[in-house]
């Protein structure tokens, strides 16, 4: 039986102050850029609970690169994504 390869996840906390600081357009623009940049088969979105980081929100952590990225806007996703990859 081959082991299956578990795809590291890029997580965006979805708590109350996440998605009050709109963190599903956040969420979203990952999605496209994680397609625009051929991704798909190399890291996955992954929407989760409260990160405990509420004043720094919305926060995206990406646990391969041991990343932590706060108050994160759609317009610094390509730049997040690209040291992401480095990571990978």
């Amino acid at each position: 039986m081959a082991k299956e390869k578990k795809i590291p996840a890029i997580k965006v906390c979805c708590g109350s102050k996440c998605k009050e600081n709109k963190s599903s357009k956040v969420a979203k623009a990952l999605e496209k850029e994680i397609v625009k940049t051929g991704l798909e088969e190399k890291v996955r979105i992954k929407k989760c609970d409260c990160l405990g980081k509420c004043k720094d929100c919305p926060v995206v952590e990406f646990s391969k690169g041991d990343m932590c990225f706060e108050g994160v806007k759609p317009k610094d996703v390509p730049k997040m994504v690209e040291k992401i990859t480095t990571a990978l």
